[in-house]
């Protein structure tokens, strides 16, 4: 359960980040835009409507660097609460361990035989290993 809680919260945190980076390059590339259109106007009419392209094109980028602040801010908040991926393994481990240790002292021949069977199943799974050279 503790890895699918990392995997999702890695998962949502990319998925911020690709929101806001899409957005972000879109509205960069609109900026971009509207400032070559700014500069062929400029360069065909010599003072048309260019400024009101290079004002659009700067409050563009200036949206995209609202967004990426605040893109930036929400991916850190994101990873401050992660969960700690430590943390949740060492405590499923203790967990086994006292399970172990309970069917140990209860009735050790299960034990051995469960152990048996879990060894044998791991070599079945495992398959064959490939000589060395």
């Amino acid at each position: 359960m503790s890895m699918l809680r990392y995997a999702a919260s890695l998962l949502k945190g990319g998925a911020v980040w690709a929101g806001v980076s899409i957005i972000v390059l879109f509205l960069v590339m609109a900026g971009l835009g509207f400032f070559a259109t700014a500069f062929f106007i400029w360069v065909a009419s010599h003072l048309g409507s260019a400024p009101a392209a290079a004002l659009t094109g700067a409050a563009l980028l200036l949206l995209a660097l609202i967004f990426m602040v605040i893109g930036n801010f929400a991916v850190r908040r994101i990873r401050r609460h992660r969960p700690d991926l430590f943390g949740d393994a060492a405590g499923t481990i203790a967990m086994l361990t006292s399970v172990v240790g309970l069917l140990v002292r209860r009735d050790p021949r299960r034990a051995i035989l469960l152990s048996l069977i879990a060894g044998a199943l791991t070599e079945y799974f495992a398959g064959p290993e490939k000589p060395r050279r």
